[in-house]
């Protein structure tokens, strides 16, 4: 079980099987994942990278989780990472 918000992201990375298993909790994925604009459109505004959940005294209802079940497929790792990490790997 992973739970995560704002900008943590956890990756399943193995010989034969690496991926993304959560996502940071910013303004661009909102924006894309409803269909409101692309990700190029997207990329391109100010706000494009804002965190709309986090932990803190000012969180008030932003400081929800998401939390997903995830079942390890066999040897590999599984690594965790914050504070723009995937600015090194985006892909």
């Amino acid at each position: 079980t992973i739970g995560w918000l704002g900008d943590s992201r956890a990756y399943w990375i193995s010989p034969d099987n690496s991926r993304q298993l959560t996502w940071d909790h910013s303004w661009i994925n909102e924006v894309v994942s409803l269909g409101r604009m692309s990700e190029a459109e997207a990329k391109k505004l100010p706000q494009a990278h804002a965190i709309t959940r986090w932990l803190g005294a000012d969180a008030g209802e932003n400081a929800q989780p998401f939390i997903m079940n995830f079942d390890i497929p066999g040897s590999g790792y599984l690594l965790l990472c914050t504070d723009g990490l995937w600015n090194y790997a985006p892909q």
